[in-house]
């Protein structure tokens, strides 16, 4: 592919390491470059509508934004300031895997699953096995210790286990630098009648469309890939799954915070009252967020 690094625009030159194609469908990613936050780029996969950061960051640009992002101590006074709120997204993420399942899930495996909140919560709700998968070893102990929740350090320790109904990953695939290949060894672990839930944020939403460069779930360089419903079905496919049940909604607070940031107090008062709790769905597929229910292809 030829670079979309075009001279003044401002990109350190071509480097080795950089995306020679889309990381989805594996097509050409497209020649024009959009701003997004903090001097990065995105370039559009003219086949498939995924995006990726550009240049491609390195491990070093990705550090350097994770010491404060996923700081242990701001985790988990974000999630207790967040808690009503969170309960009732991860309510909506159960009910939806529900519908496909017929029957509530029994066992549950969250990839990406921070302090293991999420599986916290499932227990409440009558799951009996619950297993996570965190990176970070500083979540993973305080998710032991804290919460009693098993959580791994990878997929990979988890070849041989007894299978999941249910796996989800919330917010995750956007870091991946190879999402069909993650999201085809999670799929590995599911059962026959098993279901996938993905949530990650719609670039193609209207919550995007307005904030323009700052928007904040361009989040890059730690979010590699910037993914549409179109791109959402394609990685599904290539992954091996099939999409059975797209949508996509808005959190107020959300929107409010990023679309309209001089009344950003109103974003922080709606996430503290019950309609800024819950994701609301938009029938036209423009919403901030997409989540999806994955099933295996029986073809």
């Amino acid at each position: 592919m030829t670079s979309p690094c075009a001279s003044g625009a401002g990109l350190r030159p071509h480097e080795a390491n950089d995306w020679t194609h889309c990381p989805v469908c594996g097509g050409p990613l497209g020649s024009r470059l959009a701003r997004i936050n903090d001097g990065w780029w995105l370039v559009v996969c003219e086949g498939c509508d995924a995006g990726v950061t550009w240049p491609k960051p390195t491990l070093v640009d990705r550090q350097k934004q994770w010491a404060d992002l996923y700081d242990l101590g701001v985790r988990v006074s974000t999630y207790t300031a967040r808690a009503r709120e969170f309960r009732e997204r991860w309510n909506q993420i159960l009910a939806l895997a529900q519908q496909d399942l017929g029957r509530a899930p029994e066992s549950v495996l969250d990839v990406g699953c921070a302090l293991g909140h999420f599986l916290a919560h499932a227990r409440t709700r009558g799951v009996r096995r619950v297993m996570g998968i965190e990176s970070d070893p500083a979540c993973r102990e305080w998710a032991s210790s804290q919460l009693g929740v098993e959580v791994r350090g990878d997929l990979a320790s988890l070849r041989g286990c007894k299978p999941f109904d249910l796996i989800t990953m919330m917010d995750v695939l956007e870091h991946m630098e190879d999402p069909v290949s993650f999201l085809a060894s999670a799929a590995g672990l599911l059962a026959p009648d098993g279901v996938v839930v993905l949530q990650l944020p719609n670039r193609r939403s209207v919550m995007a469309s307005r904030a323009g460069s700052r928007w904040s779930w361009y989040s890059a360089p730690d979010h590699l890939i910037h993914l549409s419903p179109a791109s959402v079905r394609r990685l599904a496919t290539q992954a091996g799954l099939q999409l059975k049940r797209p949508r996509t909604g808005d959190m107020l607070g959300d929107y409010v915070l990023d679309v309209y940031p001089r009344v950003g107090r109103l974003g922080l008062l709606l996430r503290r009252v019950p309609p800024g709790w819950r994701l609301w769905p938009r029938e036209d597929g423009l919403g901030g967020l997409i989540q999806a229910v994955l099933v295996a292809r029986t073809e």
